[in-house]
Parts: structure tokens; C-alpha cells; sequence
């Protein structure tokens, strides 16, 4: 198992730098308006979007091969079709969720099943999320994945996988603090500030594991 310390994390690199500038702006900015912690869980819900967008260029730039030549990487012809369908299709399923468990909001049977969590996007701090988490991961994505070629030494395979261990974290960090509302009754300056800080804490740990892990696969190719 990977030791992760603090020390390790670069602080000045320009993908650090716009994850703590987001999360904290964020943060300062929901303080300010007094939005309620339901906007943050359904801005960090639209964060696991931005990251499955910018994962299908990933995908589509990743050139790895596999060590194991008894397990041959499928096509990224293959695979770039069926990321989107299972990972927003699971997105989808997680918006319902957070919408039937801790808002007020219903979704309509009437509507598709695609359209059934629009009312979440309706709320203004929910656009000024979507747009710095794209500007955020946007900048991961030139400076590391491009800037530093590691679409050299992810395999389609792995990389088509590689969102899902970070949304299964903000999924339990999400249901955590969505239950802590619910059973305190109300929303807090605090509770908002410790549910960032915690978010903020799992996004460096999987920032540093992305780089260790690229890292590593170039060594062994």
C-alpha cells in the first residue's frame, strides 16, 4: 500500500492550487450568500459530471499498454461508448438519490428518466459550481494528464475505471453529512465548513494517488 504524506502534495503546482481556490472559494462564497449545505452536496454531485466529462478525453487519449500480456487491452473504440452510458448513467441514479433523501424535490415520473434531476440545476449556486469545477478540472487535465503526458502510461482500461474510487468517496462523505443535517434539523456555518474541509482532504489524498500512480506506470514502462 502507497504511504501518502501532506509533504508530498506540491502546493504550488497550478492543479493544486485551482482545487484549494475552488473548494475554499466556494466555500467562502456559500457562507456569504447562506446557502444551505444541500447546494455544496449537489455542487460536489455535479463535480463527479465534470470529472466524467473530462474522463472520456482522457479515455480517448490514453495510449498505455498492459504489463500482462495474457490480458490485452480492448479497443478504445470499444470502450469509449460504454464509459459515458454506465458512469453518467450511475450519476444519474445518485442525483435521484440525493434529491428523494434530502430535499423537498420529487422527481417527476412524467418526465424521461434522463431529464428526472433537472430541478437540481435550477439553483444559481449550482451554475457558479458547474463553472469553477470546470475551469479546476480543466486545468488538472492541461497541466498533468496533457502537459505531462501521463495519457502515455494510462491503459484504456484503467483509466475508464479511474473516476469511480472518487465518486464512491464523495458518495459516502455526501450521505454522511446528509444524514448529520437531517438528524441535527438545521444547517450550520460549522457543519458547511467541515463538510468542504473533509471534501477538500479526500480531493488532495486522490490528487496525490492520481500523480503517485501515474508516476509508477511510467517507471515500469
Amino acid at each position: 500500500m502507497t504511504k501518502l504524506s501532506l509533504s508530498d502534495i506540491n502546493f504550488r503546482s497550478a492543479s493544486v492550487i485551482s482545487l484549494l481556490a475552488v473548494n475554499l472559494g466556494l466555500l467562502v462564497l456559500g457562507l456569504i450568500l447562506q446557502w444551505k449545505i444541500f447546494d455544496i452536496i449537489v455542487i460536489y454531485w455535479v463535480e463527479n459530471l465534470v470529472i466524467g466529462f473530462y474522463n472520456i478525453f482522457k479515455l480517448a487519449l490514453a495510449s498505455g499498454r498492459s504489463n500482462n500480456s495474457d490480458d490485452p487491452e480492448p479497443p478504445r473504440l470499444l470502450l469509449l461508448p460504454i464509459f459515458p452510458i454506465h458512469y453518467f448513467g450511475f450519476c444519474l441514479v445518485h442525483g435521484i438519490f440525493i434529491m428523494v433523501l434530502f430535499s423537498d424535490m420529487k422527481p417527476d415520473p412524467s418526465q424521461h428518466f434522463l431529464l428526472m434531476t433537472k430541478p437540481l440545476f435550477e439553483s444559481a449556486s449550482v451554475i457558479y459550481g458547474l463553472i469553477a469545477l470546470l475551469i479546476s478540472h480543466g486545468i488538472s487535465f492541461a497541466t498533468n494528464y496533457v502537459g505531462k503526458k501521463e495519457y502515455l502510461s494510462a491503459t484504456p482500461t484503467k483509466q475508464m475505471f479511474a473516476p469511480y474510487k472518487r465518486i464512491a468517496l464523495v458518495h459516502v462523505v455526501v450521505i454522511v453529512s446528509g444524514i448529520i443535517v437531517m438528524y441535527l434539523g438545521k444547517d450550520s456555518a460549522l457543519l458547511m465548513i467541515i463538510f468542504v474541509l473533509a471534501k477538500v482532504a479526500l480531493d488532495l489524498r486522490q490528487h496525490l494517488m492520481e500523480r503517485k500512480n501515474a508516476n509508477t506506470l511510467k517507471t515500469e514502462q
